[in-house]
């Protein structure tokens, strides 16, 4: 799968949008499918933007126990700080 910079984008500005005090479960976009939206959030997480809480895959419609799901913790300094250098590009 190729890395999306504009998908990163969106989920960190979803991620500074959303933050509370308890993890939130990933966005759902009508333009990515589901398995590219929790690759990208395992990518933010490996890039020190977002701490996240892996979870098992049980639902449809990739029942499979190699996916792994993410719940997005919170933006870290690093994430807000690429989320800044994004907006001025």
């Amino acid at each position: 799968m190729k890395r999306n910079m504009d998908l990163i984008l969106r989920l960190l500005e979803y991620a500074e949008d959303n933050e509370t005090y308890e993890p939130i479960a990933a966005p759902r976009f009508d333009d990515c499918d589901t398995r590219e939206i929790h690759y990208h959030l395992r990518l933010c997480q490996e890039a020190g933007y977002l701490r996240v809480k892996k979870h098992p895959w049980t639902g449809a419609p990739h029942a499979n126990p190699k996916y792994t799901r993410y719940n997005i913790v919170e933006l870290t300094w690093a994430g807000h700080e690429a989320l800044e250098a994004m907006r001025a590009a």
